[in-house]
């Protein structure tokens, strides 16, 4: 995860200025989750979403998916760079993106187990097919 993440701050040195004042990384912080909407939505692009329309009919193109998925990771590494940078932190100190992730999908999956993605009702959640 490192390597990946000092790619990415090597290559945000080219396209940003080094955002100083939390206001300024506000501002960026808010740019780059917007274009890691754009990119999500380029990732549907590519994939056939449309159901109403027969899937033979639409564009199917997973390595061009997983481009911008690529894309949309890139841009999650920079907010998080930006975020570090409120922490007085840095990619080497004690604040490790792999292990929140980590700690995060630990968590969902207890959860998951013990059933909370169920209603009170005992059913699965409206519109939750995969589980």
């Amino acid at each position: 995860m490192k390597d990946i993440l000092k790619a990415v701050q090597k290559h945000s040195m080219l396209m940003y200025a080094n955002p100083e004042s939390t206001e300024e990384r506000r501002h960026l912080i808010r740019e780059l989750c917007l274009n890691t909407v754009v990119e999500v939505v380029e990732i549907l692009n590519e994939l056939p979403w449309k159901n109403w329309k027969p899937i033979k009919s639409q564009k199917n193109n997973t390595l061009g998916a997983i481009e911008e998925v690529a894309d949309a990771v890139i841009f999650l590494c920079k907010v998080y760079l930006t975020l570090v940078q409120d922490l007085e932190g840095d990619i080497e100190g004690d604040f490790e993106l792999k292990e929140v992730i980590l700690k995060k999908i630990k968590m969902n999956t207890e959860r998951l187990k013990s059933g909370e993605h169920i209603s009170q009702k005992g059913e699965k959640y409206e519109n939750d097919n995969r589980l």
